[in-house]
């Protein structure tokens, strides 16, 4: 269920610098409350929905922020790539308890968000890591819809996180290439072959 509901939820998807250690992202991330809750996941292949060897996530969760570092291979080398939060605040009210692609509305009961996390030029080699942290209430960048991280639903919420690729850098619109979704791409996918949405990952909450 986790291959054909939420990694198809993320190949579906419409829209889509270091990995820090879990002491040295403490420090900016403390919060007067709990301990953080930290989850580990595998990035997948959106086009076959495969774990990458070596690829992993980890989600550190405190009482009013997110924080996603992903650490990934077989990337277009040198490519434009922009990171998106897809955030269902209310998970326990997607379809048939599984966070799913009907699920992704402005009006789902799941109180769903889509929205940018970062981006950035990959290296030569195809290799990458990107870190975005999201506060409660304060969405950052651009927002496809959805009021981002609700108060209250950092420690609960369903945090899908996926990778779009903005094919090489062209140097008039390196800006628009990894801070919006269309960024270099265009409205019709057929004619930008470079963009595409190509690795997720998913945390559900603890």
């Amino acid at each position: 269920m986790f291959l054909s509901g939420r990694l198809q939820l993320l190949t579906t998807f419409a829209l889509i610098v270091g990995v820090l250690s879990v002491y040295a992202a403490l420090p900016s991330l403390a919060q007067a409350g709990e301990p953080p809750d930290v989850s580990y996941s595998p990035v997948n292949t959106l086009s076959d929905f495969q774990p990458i060897e070596g690829a992993s996530s980890r989600l550190l969760r405190t009482d009013h922020s997110i924080q996603m570092s992903v650490s990934t291979y077989g990337l277009d080398p040198g490519a434009a790539y922009t990171g998106w939060w897809i955030i269902f605040n209310e998970p326990a009210m997607c379809s048939d308890g599984e966070c799913g692609e009907e699920d992704i509305s402005p009006m789902s009961p799941a109180d769903v968000s889509v929205l940018w996390a970062t981006g950035h030029l990959v290296g030569s080699n195809g290799e990458s890591n990107f870190t975005a942290t999201l506060k409660e209430g304060q969405p950052k960048g651009e927002v496809a819809f959805g009021p981002g991280l609700r108060v209250g639903k950092a420690r609960t919420a369903e945090v899908h996180f996926v990778l779009r690729t903005h094919g090489p850098p062209n140097w008039s619109l390196v800006h628009e290439q990894i801070s919006t979704f269309n960024g270099g791409c265009g409205p019709a996918p057929e004619l930008y072959p470079d963009c595409e949405n190509q690795q997720g990952t998913v945390h559900v909450p603890q």
